[in-house]
């Protein structure tokens, strides 16, 4: 037992060192899956809403309904308080339109031929359980069409939201500050147990980490809410049943520890140790600061230097395949009687009198998932994609990457700006992206005087970009030569430097 205590404290000692430098390495990624958690938590924590009816009816001048169109349904959400919808009635002199749409988007449509209905009112019903909102819209069709605009009140029929559900979501303006905690605490409960120090404490405090996190990719794994738990930050991805099977094994080696913490001998007395973990969380707190100030030391991310992401988008690896293998299964049913069968035994079983139930879908083997997919540049303003003459250009290229550009840090407009002007006098691109809506970013521009513009690009992808925001990139061709740091960008030298020869 005593040689198996050791063993095992060793081995979950350097787990822990490695896992908790990995994510330490880079704790906005570490962040930002724990904001997936946040949300996933949030969602199931939030209170069912009631769906409401929405209807449209035309009446004639003595109040008769002669038309309606079928009931749309629609959910409510926690935050409605009003909705609002539109209505256009319309005729040719005989045969009549009418439609209802939502957020610019139609919902129900209905015509009526009947050239005798003359002056008469639309009403639009709104509903939930025995409520009733009706607003009428009094039409004299002389006029060929007319629109109005319809707002209802539907704040007395939502229900409050849960406090978990406000908990989870208030835990997202942490989630920094938890991700910089939890892997400096990985690190520092790995080095305490390659030392042996104060093992009672820290089994204890593995073991409570150990069970929550257990918890956690299980319920990813049971219910596929979160497909990659961040054990291992990107050096690493681990799908969720593999996270939750690893995650057992690190139980049963802290139940060892738990059984056999009588035979631990520590490395250092216990004075010398207090004052070493001291020196190892300072350390350590000091390397997750500049990692999120200063990017990662260690990238493990498709966006790293050397790296051409032209070719990560368009290349597949030999051996992989491009789409899912899947098996595709049809069950069939005849009275009480059910079959399964795949596609070449369907024809036979129809003309058995079988009739379809339903479709199964299995994935055999998973197509590979590109790295890089969902990169791209919008002119939202121009409606154009600058996509492919990003990815085509010969040349230098600059990208200044601020996913939100009213959270980014203000200090780095400057160097940004002197890098941008030298760029336009050398004739290299240089792209500002944020997913900031288009009018937000340039007004941005606009007020910081600001020599570039911004363009759109997924939310997703600029976090996976910048974990610094903003970050600053250098290309050649679709290559990445360097990036940068807001808090460090490069000053104009760089454009004689052996960067660029």
């Amino acid at each position: 037992m005593k040689r198996l205590f050791f063993w095992v404290r060793i081995l979950t000692g350097l787990l822990f060192v490695f896992s908790g430098i990995v994510k330490l390495n880079d704790p906005s990624g570490f962040s930002i899956k724990l904001n997936e958690y946040f949300d996933v938590f949030a969602e199931d924590a939030s209170t069912q809403q009631d769906s409401i009816q929405v209807q449209m009816v035309a009446k004639n001048e003595g109040g008769q309904v002669f038309a309606e169109s079928m009931i749309s349904m629609q959910e409510l959400y926690a935050f409605d308080r009003h909705r609002e919808w539109s209505i256009q009635a319309e005729h040719d002199g005989r045969d009549y339109r009418y439609s209802l749409s939502a957020s610019g988007m139609s919902l129900t449509q209905f015509d009526v031929y009947d050239s005798s209905a003359n002056g008469h009112d639309l009403v639009l019903n709104v509903k939930q359980n025995d409520q009733l909102e009706s607003t009428i819209f009094h039409w004299n069709d002389s006029v060929s069409s007319e629109s109005w605009t319809a707002q209802v009140d539907v704040s007395s029929w939502v229900k409050p939201e849960s406090a978990l559900h406000g908990l989870f979501k208030s835990l997202k303006n942490y989630s920094l500050w938890f991700s910089g905690f939890f892997c400096a605490l990985e690190v520092l409960l790995g080095i305490a147990m390659l030392l042996g120090y104060e093992m009672r404490v820290t089994i204890a405090v593995t073991a409570v980490l150990i069970v929550f996190f257990t918890f956690l990719t299980g319920y990813s794994a049971y219910f596929q809410k979160v497909t990659d738990c961040g054990c291992f930050g990107d050096f690493l991805k681990l799908d969720p049943w593999t996270s939750f099977k690893k995650d057992l094994v690190l139980s049963a080696m802290v139940s060892v520890l738990l059984l056999g913490q009588k035979f631990n001998v520590p490395v250092f007395s216990r004075p010398f140790g207090h004052k070493f973990m001291g020196v190892c969380a300072a350390l350590l707190t000091g390397f997750g600061f500049y990692c999120y100030e200063y990017l990662p030391v260690w990238d493990f991310l498709p966006y790293k230097e050397g790296n051409n992401i032209k070719a990560i988008m368009e290349t597949l690896p030999p051996g992989e395949r491009a789409t899912d293998s899947m098996r595709i299964t049809f069950v069939l049913k005849k009275g009480s009687d059910t079959v399964h069968t795949d596609a070449y035994g369907y024809a036979a079983w129809a003309e058995k009198g079988f009739e379809y139930h339903e479709r199964i879908e299995e994935i055999i083997e998973k197509g590979y998932e590109w790295p890089i997919h969902d990169f791209s540049i919008i002119d939202m303003e121009k409606g154009e994609d600058l996509t492919s003459a990003f990815l085509n250009h010969k040349g230098y290229q600059w990208l200044y990457v601020a996913a939100y550009v009213d959270q980014a840090y203000q200090g780095a407009l400057p160097g940004a700006s002197l890098l941008a002007a030298e760029a336009r006098k050398r004739n290299q691109p240089f792209y500002g992206l944020s997913s900031t809506s288009s009018d937000l970013a340039a007004q941005y521009a606009l007020e910081n005087k600001l020599p570039f513009p911004f363009y759109s690009t997924d939310q997703k992808t600029l976090l996976t970009m910048a974990r610094y925001n903003p970050t600053l990139y250098l290309f050649k061709g679709p290559v990445v030569i360097r990036k940068w740091s807001g808090r460090n960008l490069p000053d104009a030298g760089v454009f004689n430097s052996s960067l660029m020869p």
